[in-house]
């Protein structure tokens, strides 16, 4: 059992040394980190998106970093469609919502196209935006 305890990232590993047996061990680790409904993968993909800005990256470099992000959310989200019009229409939010987040994390020297993008109707794809910016 200490080589599981061990093998651990050490502020992880405090919290289970006191643990009788390695079964106790084992179930509660996989309760606290399991895949079930993936929602400790999305929480911290979310959290990943939300501190991500363009910083010093180039404009390409943070754009597909947040691809990235964004593709392995989509793996891990599971969308149960009841029609095709509501699977557009969700699709479209999303994609907006993605272009919010990209245009926020750009350098303040990309107002004046951020201000543009923001005000066009109607409101452009992200492969649109990306291009503009």
């Amino acid at each position: 059992m200490t080589w599981l305890v061990s093998s651990m990232e050490e502020d992880i590993s405090s919290n289970y040394m006191c643990y009788p047996t390695s079964k106790k061990l084992w179930d509660n680790v996989n309760q606290m980190y399991s895949d079930l409904g993936n929602q400790s993968q999305i929480f911290e993909l979310t959290l990943k998106l939300c501190e991500m800005r363009q910083g010093e990256e180039s404009v390409t470099k943070y754009f597909n970093s947040l691809k990235c992000v964004w593709q392995d959310l989509d793996l891990f989200n599971t969308y149960d469609w009841k029609c095709a019009e509501d699977a557009r229409h969700r699709m479209k939010v999303i994609e907006d919502n993605r272009i919010f987040k990209f245009l926020a994390g750009l350098d303040m020297k990309f107002d004046e196209v951020r201000g543009r993008i923001i005000g066009r109707q109607p409101f452009p794809s992200i492969r649109e935006v990306f291009s503009e910016v």
